[in-house]
């Protein structure tokens, strides 16, 4: 598949959405049930216990209390529903991720940092997944009961919910204030991380050669520099976080007062009710509660928004070998190999790796190219390969094209070997197998006995069933 170019949020959630609008539908639920809550206290204030009618209050306090009880069945539901279909969305995330890395060429692994790749399958993936299971439902019970309480004042008594919407221009700027701040940082602090995990990664997979050089003290030292970078933004990030959160916190507790304040004039020339304030003060809390909650979500939501962004690029990152809009079959070959006029620059090298090359190798022929370092040795061979397309002229085996070949096909008929032998987990019989897996196990020993290598095989505890550990570790080099 070539790279999905229309990726979108909206996209990757699109198969989920049904169990997601039953989720949303739990949630106004839960909502409800929370907005219920002050009404019933006001009910019962001023109808039961201003009447002295206990019948009344009994029958409140039972309402209540069954509200209560279906508000936590609703919540438990809620909860499930999100955090399982946030699982399943991540897990096709991932897989989606993982299957486009495999996709992209050698060009993209040599231009992009180990530990960044990484961080795309890992911090971004992760930071996506935290917010759709418990943000995204956070925002959305903290949006519906803003709207509701609002509502619900007004209902209530129009001066009283005037006095707590005087506050909210002085919370809309301190939002403006605190994202125009906060949203640089946190995206400069996930390219900080990714910084800190590229040089994890190179310092783990070389400390042989640290040790050896005794530079251990020196890429200690380098490390450290990378992690106080990433400190130092997210300390600044936590700044601003210090100063808005309580902020609100304060602006909550003014409001309350001047409700209060307020109130307590109107009850005392009784144009309200004890009931109605009472329900007041206790929407006044459930109003700021959402704020806070919104205000720590935007964390949430800010890594969320930055790692979606980095998949996206990744998702919409080009292959540099695409395949062919009607790519030919590739049977049996010969194994004619010509090169003509290959012109082949690396992207952002000055100079072209090969220029005019002309090339042709007969089926059978053996042929050894010999120069200095950098001459283009290797790049020929990335080009037959077909890890590469030239930038110029064409690479073609058997009088066709390659890039007019099924590349998958084509690749099942290629041996390479690479100058640096690279061995995935498992057994000594896996690694043979490993670009046939349904070979069989006579099949191995006869490509090991094809190389010579059946002997020191044979030689190892557990002959060909030995496991050679991560990157072939639990072999010696030579052995590799």
């Amino acid at each position: 598949r070539a790279a999905d170019r229309g990726f979108t949020l909206w996209r990757l959630i699109r198969p989920f959405r049904w169990p997601l609008a039953a989720a949303l539908v739990l949630v106004a639920a839960d909502t409800a049930a929370q907005l219920a809550i002050p009404a019933l206290v006001r009910e019962g204030v001023d109808d039961g216990i201003a009447a002295r009618s206990t019948s009344l209050l009994l029958t409140v306090a039972g309402i209540a209390l069954a509200v209560v009880l279906a508000d936590f069945a609703v919540a438990r539901g809620s909860a499930w529903l999100t955090g399982r279909t946030g699982e399943r969305l991540l897990y096709t995330l991932r897989v989606k991720t993982f299957a486009q890395l495999q996709r992209l060429g050698l060009d993209y692994y040599e231009r992009e940092l180990g530990g960044r790749i990484m961080t795309r399958m890992t911090t971004d993936v992760d930071a996506l997944s935290a917010f759709l299971q418990t943000g995204l439902t956070t925002a959305v019970v903290s949006v519906l009961t803003l709207v509701g309480v609002l509502v619900a004042l007004f209902l209530f008594d129009v001066e009283l919910a005037l006095v707590l919407v005087a506050t909210l221009p002085v919370l809309v700027v301190a939002t403006v204030w605190f994202r125009a701040r906060s949203v640089p940082a946190y995206t400069e602090a996930r390219e900080r991380v990714s910084a800190v995990n590229a040089r994890l990664q190179e310092d783990v997979a070389g400390v042989r050669v640290t040790q050896a050089f005794n530079r251990s003290e020196h890429s200690t030292a380098v490390f450290q520099s990378y992690a106080r970078s990433y400190r130092d933004v997210r300390l600044r990030a936590q700044r601003y976080i210090a100063t808005y959160f309580p902020f609100v916190e304060f602006l909550s507790e003014v409001a309350a007062a001047a409700v209060l304040a307020v109130g307590a004039a109107r009850l005392s020339s009784e144009t309200i009710t004890a009931g109605v304030l009472i329900a007041f003060v206790l929407y006044v809390d459930t109003f700021f509660s959402p704020v806070q909650q919104l205000s720590q979500v935007f964390d949430s939501y800010q890594q969320a928004s930055v790692g979606l962004r980095r998949l996206r690029d990744l998702l919409r990152t080009p292959e540099s070998t695409p395949a062919a809009a009607s790519p030919r079959p590739v049977g049996p070959l010969r194994g004619e190999v010509r090169l003509a006029d290959v012109t082949f620059s690396y992207r952002g090298a000055p100079t072209p790796a090969l220029r005019d090359v002309t090339l042709t190798v007969a089926p059978g022929e053996t042929l050894a190219l010999v120069g200095e370092t950098g001459a283009g040795k290797s790049t020929v061979v990335k080009l037959v390969a077909r890890f590469y397309d030239p930038t110029s002229g064409a690479v073609c085996v058997d009088g066709a094209d390659l890039r007019s070949l099924d590349l998958l096909q084509y690749r099942q008929r290629l041996g390479v070997v690479p100058q640096e032998a690279y061995l995935f987990a498992g057994t000594v019989r896996d690694a043979i197998a490993y670009g046939r897996p349904e070979a069989s196990d006579a099949e191995v020993e006869a490509a090991a006995r094809a190389v010579g290598a059946h002997e020191m095989v044979a030689g190892l505890p557990q002959g060909y069933r030995t496991r050679v550990g991560e990157r072939g570790r639990a072999l010696s080099a030579g052995q590799r």
